[in-house]
Formats: structure tokens, C-alpha cells, sequence
């Protein structure tokens, strides 16, 4: 399903359209493992606010490629724009997350060559082989 071509569809049906670059995600992230307490108590908060959903398939939890690769799913089906949320505990915590996401994952989106993971060059979201 391509829910922004719904969006899209119904839109400009009610003479309303909505511009291209304004599907957007909120999307609540973590360098590190879904063992994480800070991540468990997140996909919990998820599993409750979105009913059976899998926090998997919402959450983006690991190294810079598995949060790109996250990323890369919702751009799949329309998505534009991310608003991307550290999963964190504490002051120390959110600053560090925050630092990882700008360092490894924002140059990446913003199409800037940047070495990811296993060391290989990746220059957009969509995911390698």
C-alpha cells in the first residue's frame, strides 16, 4: 500500500492538494539493540499506542545502516520527510544518541558520501545489497 498516493488521491479530490515534501514520519531511534532497557520501554510505549503493530517495523534500532535501512522502508511507500527521535535516558544518553544520528546518519539523508557499518560508502537512504 501506497498511503501518501492515497493521501494524494483524496486531496486533490477535495481541491486541497498536498505538496510532494510533506509526508512525513516521526520516527524514534537507537544506536544499539532492542536488548536495550531504554529500547524496550520505547517498543512497549509503541506496541501500546499502535495496537498489534510490531515496534520493529516502526522503531529503528542498531548501527547507522539498520536506522538507514528503517528509513529506506518508509521512503518505500511515500514517506519525504523524517523527524528522527533519539531513544534515550538521561541528559548524557540523549546528547550521545543525538551526536550519532548527526554524525552518521543526517550526512547520509542529505546525500553526502559517509561510511556506514561494515565500512562501505552509501550516499542515500535506500538500502545496498
Amino acid at each position: 500500500d501506497d498511503l501518501s498516493a492515497a493521501i494524494r488521491e483524496q486531496s486533490r479530490a477535495l481541491g486541497r492538494p498536498v505538496p510532494g515534501d510533506h509526508y512525513g514520519v516521526n520516527v524514534a531511534c537507537r544506536f544499539g539493540s532492542w536488548s536495550d532497557p531504554e529500547t524496550e520501554r520505547a517498543a512497549e510505549a509503541s506496541a501500546r499506542a499502535a495496537g498489534a503493530t510490531d515496534p520493529r517495523d516502526c522503531l529503528a534500532v542498531g548501527d547507522a545502516r539498520a536506522i538507514l535501512d528503517r528509513l529506506a522502508a518508509y521512503e518505500a511507500v511515500g514517506v519525504t520527510k523524517f523527524v528522527l527521535r533519539p531513544i534515550a535516558e538521561g541528559d548524557a544518553d540523549l546528547m550521545a544518541q543525538t551526536r550519532r544520528l548527526a554524525e552518521e546518519v543526517l550526512p547520509v539523508l542529505h546525500g553526502e558520501e559517509q561510511v556506514v557499518g561494515d565500512g562501505r560508502k552509501s550516499f542515500g537512504v535506500t538500502s545496498s545489497p
